[in-house]
Parts: C-alpha cells; structure tokens; sequence
C-alpha cells in the first residue's frame, strides 16, 4: 500500500474483496445470503471469478452491494491498513495546519514591521526638525506610535488570540529595537561633537549636523550642538511562549542580526571621531596663532547617521587695521581731490562753465559722495570685524 500515493477507498475495499481468503469469504457468503437471499449469493459466486480477471463487467448496483458488505469482514491487516492511513492523513491535516499557523504568524509580523517601520515614501513631504527639543518630541512621538500600534483589523485564519498578541508584542519589539538604533547613531554623532564647543566656545565657528531620520530632516545648526542632555533609551527583552518558538526566535534573531549589522557598519564608516576634530580644531589655533594670514577652513565629516560640516574665518586684527587705514586714505585723497579742483575753478573764475556742464557735475558729484559714503560704510564694517576677530 503506497501511503504517499493517492488514496481510492473503493478500490482498497475491491481489492480486499477480489483477495479474501477462504475463511473471509465464508464469512462474507453467509452474511450476503442472509441479506440478498440465495439467488443473490448464487449470481455473486458465479460473477466472482469473471469479475477478478476482468472478463465481466462490475454492474454499480453489485458495487455498491461488495463496498456496503466487505468492510465488515475485513482481515486485521487491512484493518491495521486502513487505520495506518487514517492516521497519516491525521498527522498530515496537522502538519499543514501548523505550516499554515507558522506561515501566518511570521508573515504578519514581517507585514506590521514593514508597514509601520520609520520610512519615508517618495511622495513624503519631510518634516523638518531644527532643535533638540523637536528632535526628543520626535523620538516620543514614534514611541507612542509603537506603543498603539493595533493588527485587529488584519484577519487571522490559522493563530489564535493569544497568538495574536504575540504578533503584536515582537512586530512592536523589533520596531522599537529599530527605532533605538537610530536613536544611539545621533546621540553618539552629537555627544562627540557637543564637548568641543562647551569647552572652547567656538563662536567663530559655523557648525551644522543634517540627517535623514526616518520621515524627519533633521537640520542641527551652532547653539543646537551645544548643550545637549539625551534621555536614557532602554527596552526589556520580547517573551514569546507559542508552539512556534523554535521558528520565533529565529525569525527574531535574524531581524535583530540585520539592525545590529546596520548599526556596526555605520558606527565603522563613519569618519566623525575625535582625532578629526582634534587635527581641524588644532589647526585652526596654530594657523590664528601666527597672525600672518587669513585663514578658512571647511569641515565636512560623516558620523554615525549623519553629516557634520564645520567652517570657520579668521582674519588677523592687523590685516582689517591694513585695510582701514587704506580706506581712510582713499577718503582722504577724494576729498582733497575734490577741494583743489573747486580752488582751481574758484580762482580761474569759471563757474559759468561749472553750471553750463551741469549734466556732467552733477551726477559726477552724486557718484564722490556714493564713493565716499560707501568707503565709510566699509571702514565701520572692517572695524566690526576687528573688534569681532581681536
């Protein structure tokens, strides 16, 4: 008997007929008799043989009469058959059932955590995040989320209430463990840099940190990088106790493998470290320091999640003291300019001529004073300078 195979109940039943030993088929005889009568019997051992080797064509009405008799003598090895079967097919109807079950029960916890996972589509206006305070408000908010988060609306066939609240419990855990991960990347980014500016009060410094946070742009500029207090971000471990556990964990293991491997390989490409802003704040000092040259320098390093560009100008007080003084002079020789050529017309009498070439004097004169007024709105913005940079 091929268990694998498809199984024909009639036709099990036929062949037990067609085979049956002599003690069977007595038994079998006399109990046809009893039922059908002789003439029936009689028709039934005459057909037998013919009907065995296929030489006589089974009428439906004697099929029926074979399959309603023989299952009540049946030897016990085709009862041990038949009972062998019931349970195969039993043990596979549970197979399937739980296939289906686990099938069901890891595919909704891939659904929920693909569904509500900090993402944002293409057509996701960004909301803009430029404090620190929105930034926490941010964290709080997804937390919240997570937290409502609800799959009552999701139809489960083959996992039970309690199953369901599982679903829930690890789709949440994992979502949390994500959300977590992007928490520590700029809390490690922000808390390197912070310490720098709280000692050295860099105000000279223009400081900015952008990353892209889920549906967030976050965009950190000076003072924001300052002074920073993160709250502590710390999750208890997930329970799970169904029959599904051995599949769960794994299911789980390998999730939390992927966030981790994330977090690792951003933590090892990022180029924001101490020694980077060591070498540019350090060089910054030396080249102000020597007072000899201007100096500017550009930033960009990549942190754990995000960008930080830092630029920085420094102009010695000298060079803007070098710059005013020739400004001063530029005033000095347009006013002394303008005053030996108004001697020169005053003494050659030719003030006709001035007022007949009014077209030219005038807008001559316009443009001195805009000459002039503009090199004294340069002389109070180089001495801003100088007081800003001494």
């Amino acid at each position: 008997m091929d268990y694998t195979s498809i199984f024909n109940y009639n036709q099990f039943i036929l062949q037990e007929f067609f085979n049956s030993n002599n003690e069977t088929w007595l038994k079998l005889a006399r109990y046809y008799r009893v039922t059908y009568g002789n003439r029936s019997l009689s028709y039934l051992e005459r057909k037998f043989y013919e009907w065995k080797n296929g030489d006589y064509h089974l009428t439906e009405l004697m099929r029926e009469r074979i399959l309603g008799v023989m299952p009540l003598f049946l030897t016990e090895d085709a009862q041990n058959k038949l009972r062998i079967r019931e349970e195969l097919i039993r043990l596979r109807e549970e197979q399937r059932k739980y296939e289906r079950g686990l099938n069901e029960f890891l595919s909704t916890i891939k659904q929920v955590v693909r569904t509500n996972k900090l993402q944002r589509s293409r057509y996701e206006k960004p909301i803009k995040i430029n404090s620190f305070e929105l930034f926490i408000q941010a964290i709080k908010d997804e937390l919240e989320k997570i937290n409502k988060l609800d799959i009552n609306e999701l139809r489960l066939y083959h996992n039970t209430d309690e199953e369901r609240k599982e679903i829930l419990s690890i789709s949440k855990y994992i979502l949390k463990i994500n959300l977590q991960s992007v928490y520590n990347h700029l809390k490690n980014d922000i808390e390197l840099v912070s310490p720098y500016f709280k000692k050295n009060s860099f105000d000279r410094f223009k400081i900015s940190y952008t990353a892209l946070f889920g549906i967030y742009d976050i965009d950190f500029v000076n003072k924001e990088l300052n002074q920073v207090s993160f709250p502590s971000f710390k999750l208890s471990s997930v329970v799970s106790n169904n029959k599904y556990d051995e599949f769960t964990e794994k299911y789980l293991a390998n999730e939390l493998k992927d966030i981790f491997h994330k977090r690792n390989e951003n933590a090892v490409d990022g180029f924001l470290t101490t020694t980077d802003m060591d070498i540019f704040l350090s060089k910054y000092l030396e080249l102000k320091s020597n007072q000899d040259c201007e100096v500017k320098m550009k930033g960009e390093f990549n942190g754990e999640i995000g960008i930080l560009k830092m630029s920085v100008e420094y102009i010695p007080p000298k060079f803007l003291q070098l710059e005013i003084n020739k400004k001063r002079y530029a005033i000095g020789f347009k006013v002394l300019l303008t005053t030996l050529a108004l001697i020169w017309i005053g003494e050659s009498d030719n003030w006709e001529i001035l007022i007949a070439l009014w077209f030219f004097t005038i807008p001559g004169g316009l443009a001195l004073y805009s000459s002039i007024k503009e090199d004294f709105d340069t002389i109070k913005e180089l001495q801003n300078k100088k007081k800003f940079y001494a």
